[in-house]
């Protein structure tokens, strides 16, 4: 598979953004964070991602290739290594894995709590409020930050678009869940005391 290796793939590899998660050099594999936050599996023989799967395995992927320049296996002139990137790809790529899967009503307290960290005022928390959603500790994601007076924290200038992007999934899938159900009983409860809850947090 990498005795001819597609250039638009190899080109992708050299890049920053495609900085492995992690890398087992003892067991020559290692985990890459696809575009929409699912975990790839790679080894020298096999990924996980669409790409390999769609070739049937005859073609290095993109992850294949850069796995191979990380061990030492392939030339790695120009490759570029940033593990911040990689970091917030990952937690990113967490949110939107939630927003997708996860129950209607922790989505929508997921954007709620985004609604008050991308203020320019920030939202006063402990840090863990998105432990729920995946982030443990939003300092550490990448994501956020502290404000200037280092009292409150808010998302962070170049991660914006991909929070705002985020609320607006959850704004799909919840709209679209609410005219299937709009005369759900139980909904309009379940809405109404989240709303409370809201109202009395912040």
């Amino acid at each position: 598979m990498f005795e001819i290796i597609d250039s638009g793939r190899h080109k992708s590899a050299l890049s920053g953004d495609l900085t492995p998660l992690s890398v087992d050099i003892e067991n020559k594999c290692g985990k890459f964070v696809g575009s929409e936050g699912y975990i790839y599996d790679t080894s020298l023989e096999h990924c996980t991602c669409a790409d390999f799967t769609i070739h049937d395995g005859t073609m290095a992927c993109k992850h294949m290739i850069r796995l191979a320049m990380e061990l030492g296996e392939l030339p790695n002139d120009g490759m570029i290594t940033d593990h911040e990137k990689a970091r917030i790809k990952y937690y990113t790529g967490i949110l939107k894995v939630f927003v997708k899967t996860a129950p209607i009503m922790d989505t929508v307290h997921l954007f709620l709590i985004l609604n008050n960290l991308l203020k320019s005022t920030g939202m006063t928390c402990a840090g863990n409020e998105l432990a729920f959603a995946g982030i443990p500790d939003l300092l550490k994601s990448g994501l956020f930050e502290l404000t200037k007076n280092g009292k409150k924290i808010k998302v962070t200038k170049t991660s914006k678009k991909d929070m705002k992007s985020l609320q607006k999934s959850v704004e799909s899938r919840v709209g679209a869940f609410v005219l299937e159900h709009i005369d759900n009983e139980s909904l309009s409860v379940s809405l109404e005391s989240l709303s409370d809850k809201y109202d009395a947090e912040f």
